[in-house]
């Protein structure tokens, strides 16, 4: 630069030790001169730096004691690095746990913990698709390509750490599919009964005392995405009852017992329905039907 703005005038053998300073740095031979602004533009783009420097360093001294406190208050995330041996801390982790009844309505869930704590806002399930039968493999592996491979992977940011539901043979699905993704993530799974932990390409199980708050904090994750999956496998399979119900009905289909339950809410509120608010949906003819089925009135009537 040609010029330096200083905020207060510095010793001369301090100028001094700059200037060689730049001149190393410098291919020319003109010399930076070094003024301190009083008034004018000058002077106000001092102040403006004064500012900005000590709103970083305000925001740079907030951020290391929350990451201080974080890890003085998270005894588990510093067990689980040293079982675990991640990278970094794992302050993000991903759990994801799969449920299905007898081979059908397959769902997945992934819940979400930051420092230890649940992040729902960042919870997700899906309704798995890919495979036919009951194959927990295929699912684990689409859940997985689901959540890192498509647009959730740009919505989402990654984890320190994925946490399977399940043992070796889930956990090596999950970590394969990450892999062909060119994602790398530590991977581990914690199996039920015995609570083992697995990792990849690692033959023997990690077992934690019961006491540990690693393993107390993997439970926590394992059962909070089986409660979400388990709720929201019920919640598909109860439509589907719901919406059978309805398409019991004659002349009432797919999408007309939809519209019902997406104006009315549930099955009661349709079968309390008049027939004025339930043509409003449907056509009158249909709204009749509707009406009989739920009062079992007698057609012939008039």
């Amino acid at each position: 630069p040609q010029e330096i703005f200083l905020q207060a005038e510095l010793p001369e053998e301090e100028l001094e030790a700059l200037r060689q300073l730049l001149a190393s740095r410098q291919t020319g031979q003109r010399q930076v001169r070094f003024t301190v602004p009083r008034i004018g533009e000058k002077a106000h783009l001092i102040a403006m730096c004064l500012d900005n420097a000590e709103h970083h360093l305000h925001e740079f001294m907030v951020q290391k004691r929350l990451r201080g406190e974080m890890e003085r208050k998270s005894p588990a995330l510093e067990s689980l690095k040293q079982v675990l041996h991640p990278e970094t801390l794992p302050k993000r982790i991903e759990c994801f746990d799969n449920s299905h009844f007898q081979g059908t309505d397959y769902v997945s869930s992934m819940v979400t913990f930051v420092s230890g704590k649940p992040k729902k806002s960042d919870y997700r399930k899906f309704k798995l698709k890919s495979f036919e039968g009951s194959d927990d493999y295929a699912a684990m592996r689409e859940a997985v390509n689901r959540r890192y491979g498509n647009s959730l992977s740009k919505e989402l940011p990654m984890p320190d750490l994925v946490l399977i539901d399940g043992g070796k043979g889930q956990v090596n699905v999950a970590w394969k599919a990450l892999q062909e993704l060119g994602i790398e993530v530590p991977v581990a799974g914690l199996a039920k009964r015995i609570e083992e932990i697995f990792v990849p390409n690692e033959r023997d199980p990690y077992n934690l005392p019961k006491t540990s708050p690693a393993l107390k904090l993997l439970q926590q994750l394992r059962d909070e995405a089986h409660r979400f999956a388990i709720t929201y496998h019920r919640k598909l399979r109860s439509d589907r009852t719901i919406r059978t119900e309805l398409t019991s009905i004659t002349g009432v289909g797919q999408k007309s017992a939809e519209k019902l339950l997406s104006r009315f809410g549930s099955v009661e509120s349709v079968a309390k329905a008049s027939i004025e608010e339930l043509s409003e949906v449907t056509g009158r003819k249909m709204a009749e039907s509707i009406y009989r089925y739920f009062r079992k009135l007698d057609t012939s009537q008039p």
